[in-house]
């Protein structure tokens, strides 16, 4: 029995050895062809999304993309935990151990099916409290001027401060969800143990033989419950971040659709032209109703110098990116 253990902490020592040098380089090639994918989209696209969502998708994204693929070798692993340790105690004591494992096996069920709402309304809050809080830090860092000028300072630390709050309360809820089953499990476990090593010593006649009995069925089934915990574990955290696993992957996906326009080998003869002429054009973002430019008409010589004067949120960008063939 000593020998399964130590081979049993061999093999799980190597699988998190092995995954977790590999999923380091999956981790990096996905961040690479999102980023492909970010760098190498059309402008219409681009601007669907603000920065704020491309930023957070990304980094936070590529982190939770990587830490899944660990939580699933760490499963991997387990189970080969589990399956040895539970051979082993069915062979020592059917009739106790069963039940045991049972209970185990029913807590966590419950766990499961109560937790699972809570995990998945925490998974949207961390992406939208994630992508929110970025957004308020470019903003606040990017405008310090007019924040020292206008003394903004405490109403920025305050909007932040609440963002932030909401973000890491959720997360400490889903690791609050991942630990407590053990804890419960574990204490109900003990208390069998002791009321099992009771009853067992009023009828025992050899005593040594029945504390090694039962120390060996207390290893074991703390093994059991061990690799029950690890694959409860993994599901709340891959359920905890699975929104921005989705719109992460999707984000991967993406760069196998977008084509690659290279502009270095752009003739000087492409450039040649003598009149761009706009005719009654009009342009919405998509996901707006709202017309940001109506029926534009507009003639450019080539070599003529023009400037485009409006207030903000008039159209000044969207039609610059007209013109250059952005949009």
């Amino acid at each position: 029995f000593s020998s399964i253990f130590i081979i049993i902490g061999i093999i799980k020592v190597f699988c998190i050895r092995f995954s977790t040098k590999k999923i380091s380089k999956i981790g990096a090639e996905l961040f690479k062809n999102s980023l492909k994918t970010i760098l190498r989209m059309d402008l219409k696209t681009h601007n669907s999304k603000n920065s704020s969502f491309w930023i957070s998708t990304l980094t936070e994204g590529s982190t939770a993309a990587q830490f899944a693929f660990l939580q699933f070798s760490i499963l991997i692993s387990s189970l080969i935990l589990f399956i040895f340790s539970l051979v082993l105690i069915i062979s020592i004591e059917t009739k106790i151990t069963v039940p045991i494992i049972l209970l185990g096996t029913l807590c966590y069920l419950i766990s499961y099916k109560y937790s699972k709402k809570r995990l998945e309304r925490n998974d949207i809050l961390i992406k939208n409290s994630l992508e929110k809080r970025l957004l308020k830090l470019r903003e606040s860092i990017g405008n310090i001027r007019q924040i020292l000028l206008y003394n903004l300072s405490d109403y920025f630390i305050k909007d932040i401060h609440f963002t932030d709050y909401d973000l890491r309360k959720a997360q400490a809820s889903n690791n609050i969800i991942g630990s407590s089953p053990k804890a419960i499990i574990e204490s109900i476990a003990i208390v069998i143990l002791l009321l099992l090593a009771f009853v067992l010593s009023l009828n025992a006649s050899n005593k040594v033989e029945l504390i090694s009995e039962i120390g060996l069925i207390a290893v074991a089934t703390s093994k059991v419950l061990q690799g029950l915990n690890a694959a409860y574990l993994s599901w709340a955290a891959i359920t905890g971040r699975k929104e921005i696993i989705r719109e992460f992957i999707q984000l991967v996906d993406l760069s196998d659709l977008i084509e690659f326009r290279n502009n270095k080998n752009l003739l000087k003869k492409d450039l040649q032209w003598e009149k761009l002429v706009l005719k009654d054009v009009s342009f919405s973002y998509q996901g707006s109703k709202n017309k940001v430019l109506k029926k534009v008409n507009m003639i450019i010589k080539n070599g003529d110098k023009i400037g485009i004067i409006g207030a903000t949120g008039s159209g000044k960008s969207t039609l610059t990116d007209i013109i250059m063939g952005l949009l």
